[in-house]
């Protein structure tokens, strides 16, 4: 079972509910993330979305973790690269790893 004893808050959502026409988070929302207070985001999408990415970075975490791709050095500051043959599955395994 997984200890969630210092997590104070978890934020789930969709593209369907928090994304504009184009596809990118609605202001509403990103201002919604900027005004809270992050220690760690984790942008748990494996396949890098520009969505969950832009989230991570408007949050104001410190620690912005997500994996390696097109230009993931702008949002995260921890960056996980599985191994291209690992299935999603094994992608989140690595990400557990690295995380603890």
């Amino acid at each position: 079972m997984l200890d969630m004893s210092l997590v104070n808050r978890l934020i789930m959502l969709t593209e369907e509910e928090h994304a504009n026409f184009l596809k990118l988070p609605k202001k509403e929302f990103r201002d919604f993330l900027r005004r809270r207070r992050f220690d760690v985001a984790i942008d748990l999408n494996p396949s890098g979305t520009l969505f969950s990415s832009i989230l991570c970075a408007v949050s104001g975490a410190a620690v912005r973790v997500g994996f390696t791709g097109e230009d993931s050095d702008r949002f995260f500051n921890f960056q996980i690269q599985p191994l291209p043959e690992n299935d999603e599955a094994g992608r989140y395994r690595v990400l557990l790893n690295y995380i603890g």
